[in-house]
């Protein structure tokens, strides 16, 4: 089960510190978004222990990727498209998923190779927003759905304006 999965994987992430060492271990865990979900929050704790500004940005763009991963899984699931739930948590990767592309953008130069990061996320960003206004369920379901078209929205507009600032100079 899912779950039984997961603690294998913590119990050899603790023995090995190393989410590639765990990854060739548990290869059949690679399609599961929490993991990658998990190994982005590990990715990112790392960062914050850092001192070293390059390994930080190492550690926040294997987040980034981690979070790519996690949200590839979740866009290529069957059920996505099924329910508010699976919405929801695909539409919260996609937002930690910007996060983290802002994040390693702030720490990138030039700011060619930033917008590109940025677009990577903005990209993200208007394919969940699409899927989640397509959404063909209940007038209760639809309802559920608009906070999180909001905060989708929100974000996109934030992440074009960065765009749009880094462009100018």
């Amino acid at each position: 089960s899912k779950c039984v999965v997961e603690r294998a994987v913590r119990k050899s992430a603790v023995k090995t510190c190393s989410p590639c060492a765990v990854l060739s271990h548990h290869v059949q865990v690679t399609n599961n978004a929490c993991v990658w979900e998990q190994f982005a929050r590990l990715q990112t704790a790392q960062a914050w222990q850092c001192e070293d500004e390059g390994k930080v940005l190492q550690r926040y763009e294997k987040a980034m990727r981690c979070l790519q991963s996690a949200h590839r899984v979740l866009n290529q699931s069957d059920t996505i498209n099924s329910s508010v739930a699976s919405l929801t948590k695909t539409s919260k990767v996609t937002m930690d998923l910007s996060k983290s592309c802002q994040e390693v953008s702030q720490r990138t130069t030039p700011s060619s190779a930033a917008i590109q990061v940025l677009s990577s996320g903005k990209l993200a960003l208007r394919g969940m927003l699409a899927r989640v206004k397509k959404f063909d369920g209940s007038s209760e379901d639809v309802a559920k759905l608009e906070p999180i078209m909001s905060e989708l929205d929100a974000e996109l507009q934030l992440v074009i304006s960065k765009i749009a600032q880094l462009k100018e100079t």
